[in-house]
């Protein structure tokens, strides 16, 4: 009777040992991007930012409203002002991706501490246009545009709604200045820079989808940097009718910001009812003069006490018309410049004196780490970062909230963390009693024991493995000197991400890659001129997957494998530069779909007859 009371606590305890790794294998995920080669010709590639969007999933569709689900992480220092957005693509014929729609949830701003993630589940409702099939990305950046990862979702969506009542093609919306010789023309990514005496006009096709007449008003939005980027300025255009069925060739002058810097001009278009009735069109820009950009700033810790050294790594960028082949060159990021640093508590209180620090025109890289007394103990601390130049005007200036500005996602984090250390000692418990159980029946010589040893070494075997898909931010930065002996220095910035940390043998896995000009945020679509090539290598297949995200396929057998990515940029035809970094991830054993009827099988077979008693 002693022996059965045993082997029947035994098989809880084994049923626990197998179940417990099955349902909790993501919480232990761990891993990193392994940088394969450093050797760059005398260049550098740095990491600047390790957040990251995975598993973005679409949960439920009611009509045109999707609800969302995704992890936002982030692994070093305390990275505050992340924020999220959701953007719609449509593909063309030739595979083309145009935008549809977006949406910038501008209003959650989160402060992501180490090692630590936020789910999410959102809900975005589409126009009520919007009719077919869809690309949904979800995007995380900060409000100055720096890009610190993104998702796709792996399937697309269908929407049902009304249909175009005016259509637009994107691909052939252009952008002019006025009075310029030779006629010049600059698609909308391109990032032409203008003065403030020059007027920078676009120029789109307007297709009239109905068989009547249509009434239609203009808007411009003016975003800083970015779409993501705080509102600068609207305007509302005069009415514009066109025929039914009938092509209207519109033509605008885009409002125009008082600061140099960079910039985003969204236009729409509505009705008489003030609804959205077409895809935005996005055309970036840059107003020449001197300016400056804190691209990001990170905290090592989230409070501090008295007396101690606060450590901030401080990402900057100086005038954002100093790009290559711009259509003036601009001396603006050579002259000299100032960051002063001040630091709060949550209750206003002073927690450091003013800090006031030289930058360094000559780091190419912008980023610099600055030292900063703590005067007194400081909870939550707010920073406020300011970049002032020779004559004392503030170029840039920021406040960031260290510290979770979400609550909501403050506790969840936390919760998170109770839930995963009570989840470890609940499962080291039943596996020192399950051995201590095993153990026995194998010095009794019971075939129980060595069974039960095998179940132990396939439960652990897939709970010890994990990784977490590492998409981070990389900066690489050169100088040159053109042919007209311009010395210039070029910062770039690139992601490359699979969607997932964790596949089935034979599962899709969804490659993609951007690459942007770090100082101005321009666009890569000058032929000939700037070009970029991200090169994914996945299963022994290659595909360039710079933004046109590629499904591979998993190895077929389990096991710790790497997504290769090499990124080749090509500046002005005067210097070429390749980085090769691996992406770790992890293909199961059993495929998912599989695991709970072999999981049963194991149970059934380990238990035999014992397993009706139970």
């Amino acid at each position: 009777m002693k022996l059965d009371f045993a082997s029947r606590m035994l098989k809880y305890f084994f049923a626990s040992a197998l179940i417990l790794p099955f349902l909790f294998l993501n919480a232990f995920a761990a891993g990193s991007v392994v940088p394969v080669s450093s050797d760059l010709s005398g260049q550098k590639v740095i990491t600047i930012a390790t957040v990251n969007v995975q598993d973005a999933k679409l949960i439920k569709q009611d009509g045109q409203t999707l609800t969302i689900s995704f992890t936002i992480s982030n692994r070093l220092g305390i990275q505050p002002a992340v924020i999220y957005g959701i953007q719609l693509f449509e593909r063309s014929s030739e595979g083309v991706l145009s935008l549809a729609d977006q949406k910038i949830f501008s209003g959650d701003v989160l402060s992501l501490g180490v090692n630590t993630s936020v789910h999410k589940e959102i809900s975005y409702s589409a126009p009520s246009y919007l009719k077919g099939t869809y690309v949904i990305k979800v995007e995380a950046r900060n409000s100055d545009g720096m890009l610190f990862g993104n998702a796709r979702l792996r399937d697309s969506i269908t929407l049902n709604g009304i249909n175009k009542v005016l259509s637009i093609d994107q691909t052939k919306c252009f952008l002019s200045v006025g009075g310029e010789a030779g006629n010049e023309t600059y698609t909308l990514s391109q990032g032409v820079d203008i003065s403030k005496s020059e007027t920078l006009t676009v120029h789109c096709s307007l297709i009239n989808m109905e068989n009547t007449e249509q009434s239609v008003y203009p808007f411009f939005q003016l975003r800083y940097r970015s779409e993501f980027g705080k509102i600068v300025g609207s305007e509302k255009g005069s009415l514009v009718v066109i025929a039914p069925s009938q092509t209207y060739d519109f033509v605008a002058a885009l409002p125009k910001p008082a600061e140099p810097q960079a910039y985003d001009a969204i236009l729409t278009f509505t009705n008489k009812k003030n609804e959205q009735i077409a895809p935005p069109v996005v055309a970036h820009f840059v107003l020449r003069g001197e300016s400056a950009t804190i691209e990001n700033l990170k905290f090592d810790k989230e409070n501090y006490q008295k007396g101690e050294i606060a450590t901030v790594s401080f990402i900057w960028n100086g005038s954002a018309d100093g790009f290559p082949d711009a259509r003036v060159l601009s001396d603006s990021s050579k002259k000299n410049l100032t960051v002063a640093f001040s630091i709060l508590d949550s209750h206003n209180n002073v927690c450091s004196q003013t800090r006031n620090e030289v930058l360094d025109v000559k780091n190419s890289n912008g980023v610099e780490s600055f030292s900063i007394p703590i005067i007194r103990d400081c909870t939550n601390p707010v920073i406020s970062a300011k970049i002032i130049n020779a004559d004392g005007k503030v170029l840039a200036e920021n406040n960031y909230q260290i510290g979770t500005a979400s609550a909501k996602s403050k506790i969840e984090t936390a919760n998170e963390m109770k839930l995963r250390i009570f989840e470890a000692g609940l499962l080291f418990c039943a596996l020192l009693i399950f051995i201590a159980f095993a153990t026995y029946l194998i010095l009794k010589k019971k075939r129980n024991g060595i069974a039960l040893f095998i179940g132990l070494m396939i439960g652990l075997g897939t709970f010890a493995h994990g990784h977490e898909a590492k998409a981070d931010t990389y900066r690489m930065f050169v100088q040159f000197d053109t042919a007209n002996k311009y010395s210039h220095y070029v910062t770039i910035d690139f992601i490359a991400n699979i969607d997932k940390s964790i596949y089935d043998p034979g599962e899709p896995i969804v490659a993609s890659a951007e690459v942007v000009y770090a100082m101005c945020n321009n666009g890569w679509n000058q032929i000939g001129v700037t070009t970029a090539r991200v090169d994914a290598t996945i299963n022994g297949v290659t595909h360039d997957v710079f933004n046109q995200p590629t499904n591979f396929v998993a190895e077929n057998i389990g096991g710790d494998y790497y997504a290769s990515f090499n990124t080749i940029v090509t500046v002005s035809g005067v210097f070429k530069e390749e980085y090769l970094f691996e992406i770790p991830m992890l293909l199961m054993a059993f495929p998912q779909r599989l695991r709970p009827s072999c999981l049963l099988l194991l149970i059934i077979i380990l238990s035999r007859r014992e397993m009706v008693q139970l």
